[in-house]
């Protein structure tokens, strides 16, 4: 029957199934046993989830166990090559997504399945569930556990308050794409290496920088502490034989004496070390600049004798 037919036969039929009834009582069927009501996603036909738009309930037999949403909806991608993630994948690379809950009900491993998935796909994202898209198949090929990872270096010192910070980096198998460089924890600045200025306020604060390639591997320095606003001028590091140091210049912050076999760290002023631990082997050894064996440190700023 064509679509024409059914569009005028049935109103007729219609109208006459009302006039040849009409005498009649209305009666209900009677629920008959071993019969059940189930709620289920209206759109999917399994169990409702956090995702559930709407539902319906229906009769089903007894029997009827309702289908739930496969476990392999949920997966962690490769954002690079949008594959699945492997160990090898970074972690900045790495991204937990959840697939469209409606899928082909065939294995992907069908060969009708690259028929089958891409309109069921649209009828899903039509429907709101969408957004997570197929779950990819194949696994992360730009990714290698071997890869060279790029590195960043940061050097940081302060002027009247201002601190000027230097950042360094190399590639590694992959170009850079991005340097982050942080004060307290805090990003301050994000681009090429290079060499930035910032004026944090008095006090000691912390520098460091990560550096990304275009791959999503990163490497992070190492934390350089600057004593902003402490120093009243130049350090300076007056030492006596055999153990005895003591730092001018410095009003307020952390100072610590590097002597041979270990350290011993100052936070406040007067800033002194007397007869420090080890035998005669820790002993200044009476030589000024960087040929002594003794040296302190205010943030990155080393200090000679």
């Amino acid at each position: 029957m064509t679509t024409e037919a059914v569009d005028i036969a049935a109103p007729i039929w219609h109208d006459y199934m009302v006039a040849a009834t009409a005498a009649e009582p209305s009666e209900q069927f009677d629920r008959p046993a071993g019969v059940k009501d189930v709620t289920l996603d209206a759109n999917t036909g399994k169990a409702p989830s956090p995702t559930t738009h709407s539902t319906r309930t229906d009769i089903f037999p007894s029997w009827y166990q309702i289908p739930q949403a496969s476990s392999n909806q949920q997966a962690t991608i490769d954002i690079v090559s949008g594959k699945l993630a492997t160990s090898c994948t970074p972690a900045d690379a790495k991204k937990d997504i959840t697939g469209a809950l409606i899928t082909a009900e065939i294995p992907p491993t069908d060969i009708a399945y690259p028929r089958w998935n891409p309109p069921v796909q649209a009828l899903a994202a039509s429907l709101g569930y969408g957004s997570g898209g197929a779950i990819p198949t194949q696994s992360d090929d730009v990714h290698q556990c071997g890869d060279a990872q790029p590195s960043v270096s940061i050097t940081a010192t302060d002027s009247g308050g201002t601190v000027t910070v230097t950042t360094t980096a190399a590639a590694g198998r992959y170009p850079l794409s991005h340097i982050d460089v942080f004060r307290d924890g805090t990003l301050i600045h994000s681009g090429a290496a290079g060499t930035i200025t910032d004026t944090p306020g008095s006090g000691t604060h912390s520098y460091y920088a990560k550096v990304y390639d275009s791959a999503y591997y990163s490497a992070q320095s190492s934390t350089v502490n600057v004593n902003v606003g402490g120093s009243s001028g130049s350090y300076t590091l007056v030492c006596t034989p055999p153990k005895s140091c003591v730092l001018t210049g410095l009003s307020s912050g952390t100072a610590t004496l590097f002597y041979p076999g270990g350290s011993q760290a100052d936070n406040a002023s007067p800033y002194s070390w007397i007869n420090w631990p080890g035998g005669p082997a820790s002993n200044w050894n009476g030589t000024t600049g960087s040929g002594s064996n003794v040296h302190a440190t205010v943030g990155s700023t080393t200090v000679y004798p």
